[in-house]
């Protein structure tokens, strides 16, 4: 089956989106709806900022990696070896590239009570 291309012809702005003004070119006048919208939905969080009471899973952003079965295996009996889980295995060996690169960016998503003593 052949890909669909796309149309924005059936695109519609909606009724809190600014009119057009007199003069203003179609793409600025997109530009200017966009940047509205932007500032009426908010920003994008970051570093898990306002996301109080929301689970690590809805904090987070799932990846999926395809790894070999004799990695896997390994993953598993060298988390075994060393009383940790395996997702937290990873995670480090995530940090460890990302440091080994200079990207300085928060990589594991920390839960709302971690650190506390209960």
């Amino acid at each position: 089956m052949a890909k669909q291309l796309v149309s924005y012809a059936k695109l519609a702005l909606t009724e809190d989106d600014p009119a057009r003004e007199e003069g203003e070119t179609q793409k600025a006048h997109i530009d200017r709806v966009i940047e509205r919208r932007k500032n009426t939905l908010g920003r994008v969080k970051r570093d898990g900022l306002g996301d109080e009471g929301k689970t690590v899973k809805q904090k987070a952003h799932q990846w999926l990696t395809y790894l070999h079965p004799h990695a896997v295996l390994a993953l598993k009996r060298y988390s075994l070896d060393a009383g940790i889980k395996p997702m937290d295995a990873s995670i480090e060996a995530f940090e460890m590239w990302f440091r080994s690169k200079g990207i300085s960016v928060p990589v594991r998503v920390r839960s709302d009570n971690y650190g506390d003593d209960k």
